[in-house]
């Protein structure tokens, strides 16, 4: 009977133990997890901000466009002709490749 005893008693402290290193196992893996999601969180969060930025600029762009500002009226002029170049150049390759294709 003691022997019986001692061996439950062994049993038991084993198995906690098993327990306490599947819990440890468990919770590392949780922070990798998490670490990983922060990089995730990181770059969506600055995406998210770049987009929210670029909508607020667009619109003051345009309120200041519309109200002829000077500031809004020297951006087109800047732009303007660089814009044409890229879409020609787009449609220049486009079509080429249609024609090669």
């Amino acid at each position: 009977e003691r022997a019986l005893e001692s061996l439950q008693t062994e049993v038991t402290a084993l198995s906690e133990q098993i327990d306490r290193l599947t819990r440890g196992m468990v919770a590392r893996d949780e922070r990798q997890r998490q670490l990983r999601w922060s990089w995730f969180r990181l770059i969506k969060s600055i995406l998210k901000h770049t987009v929210i930025n670029s909508i607020v600029l667009l619109l003051a762009f345009l309120i200041l466009w519309r109200r002829k500002s000077p500031v809004a009226l020297a951006i087109v002029s800047y732009v303007g002709p660089q814009t044409q170049e890229i879409m020609r150049y787009l449609v220049r390759r486009i079509v080429f490749w249609k024609v090669t294709v």
